[in-house]
């Protein structure tokens, strides 16, 4: 079993007020690592500081849309967090149309991933459902991983399955040289409904399968994300931890 993180994204509406308080919350919860979004005009080494403070540990620093900053940047704001893998977190859905738009989009990651990783860093990509289009017998994002070899995978589970589309195992499964990171993200299966998000565990998507399909000697960290909920988000934050270690997915701090 791998540990348990969580995307900070899950809990802005707590963090750009406090965002030291926030994790002190997560870490009593038991959630090992933390993977940052906003930085709310915090340095990144106040962020990175506060966190090793708690036994925290800054698995990745997301950017996005595309490869919006400096390589520069990226590499001074993951030296800061104290992380050695940068996620870009979207690539604009309207670029995932043709296959010459996954070759373009591949391209310059590739291309952005050599030069971090001259600097020791990964670069790696979160998808959401507009990457499992279906292009040759195959989904938009197995193209893009094909094409860029140096880019690892963040494979956000909810998104995969798109609405029971995809199969999310076997795509875990033909990706699992490459996920180093699983988001773990829950909710209904009814495209209708696709903006309710629920806690890990609470919602329609069968879960144990696609943790159990990757590769164990590459996966890193299983890293809860619930972009929105019905209620109230800190229930939801540990109602997943609850489920995670519960159900023997990841292994936490309690």
């Amino acid at each position: 079993m791998k540990p348990l993180g969580i995307q900070m994204h899950s809990v802005r509406e707590y963090a750009k007020d406090d965002y030291t308080g926030v994790l002190k919350q997560l870490a009593e919860i038991g959630y090992k690592g933390i993977e940052t979004a906003a930085l709310w005009d915090l340095a990144p080494a106040t962020i990175g500081a506060a966190a090793a403070d708690l036994g925290l540990t800054v698995i990745a620093s997301h950017i996005g849309p595309a490869i919006s900053k400096s390589i520069g940047e990226l590499v001074d704001t993951a030296g800061g967090l104290g992380t050695d893998t940068i996620v870009c977190s979207v690539w604009e859905e309207a670029d995932w149309t043709t296959m010459d738009d996954v070759k373009r989009i591949a391209e310059a990651m590739q291309a952005a991933a050599g030069e971090l990783g001259g600097q020791g860093l990964r670069l790696g990509y979160h998808n959401h459902r507009f990457e499992m289009l279906t292009i040759d017998g195959k989904t938009a994002l197995e193209h893009f991983y094909a094409l860029a070899p140096d880019v690892i995978a963040e494979i956000d589970i909810y998104w995969a399955a798109n609405f029971g589309r995809v199969d999310a195992p076997a795509l875990v499964a033909s990706l699992a040289d490459r996920t180093v990171l699983l988001h773990l993200k829950d909710g209904a299966m009814d495209e209708s409904n696709a903006r309710m998000l629920t806690a890990i565990g609470s919602g329609e998507l069968d879960i144990p399968p696609i943790v159990a399909a990757a590769d164990e000697s590459v996966l890193e960290w299983n890293i809860v994300e619930i972009d929105r909920t019905d209620g109230d988000m800190w229930q939801a934050v540990r109602d997943s931890y609850d489920y995670t270690i519960g159900e023997g997915l990841a292994t936490g701090g309690r």
